[in-house]
């Protein structure tokens, strides 16, 4: 789902917060109609990275990248988080979770981490290869899923197989072919 199509749910899920907080109480307090209103174009995501590339495992990067977008794709704030700050990595889930990151966009990821992460809202980008600009490039574009890979990253993409290797057949524990 591209940014722009996260931005107009946000905003319909807001608009409806709205009509049924003016439906179901006479009074209503300011603050809490800025809290409503408040959020509705910025968009967090955050990547697990090191070295300026998207780790290849959550549990190796060196720092989680945080970085807030607004509805254009344009980048309001960039925070780095270590990740020695984070002695389990459930309490990386509930430091973002406090920060209202709402994308974490990683390499591997085992499957309890990934499920704790969608039950406290925040949605996996896994098996991702590529800078971490060209993943926030992709993630504006609404280009990026899981299993992203970059041809930059993985020099036997960029050209094609020998002539023989694509013809040549394999055949089982070293039997050679029937004529």
């Amino acid at each position: 789902m591209s940014l722009r199509c996260r931005v107009a749910q946000h905003v319909a899920e807001t608009q409806h917060r709205i009509t049924l907080l003016f439906r179901n109480s006479l009074f209503f307090s300011i603050p809490d109609m800025a809290l409503i209103l408040l959020n509705i174009d910025i968009v967090k995501i955050a990547l697990a990275h090191s070295d300026g590339f998207i780790a290849p495992r959550v549990d190796l990067a060196s720092e989680i990248l945080v970085v807030e977008l607004n509805a254009d794709g344009t980048e309001v704030h960039r925070e780095a988080l270590s990740m020695q700050a984070f002695p389990h990595p459930l309490a990386l889930v509930n430091r973002l979770k406090a920060d209202g990151v709402d994308t974490l966009i990683c390499g591997a990821i085992s499957g309890f981490l990934e499920r704790v992460f969608v039950f406290n809202g925040i949605r996996v980008i896994s098996w991702v290869t590529a800078s971490v600009e060209e993943a926030i490039q992709l993630i504006v574009k609404g280009e990026l899923s899981d299993g992203y890979l970059a041809k930059e990253m993985i020099p036997s993409l960029q050209r094609p197989l020998p002539r023989g290797w694509r013809h040549r057949r394999r055949h089982r524990f070293g039997q050679r072919r029937r004529k």
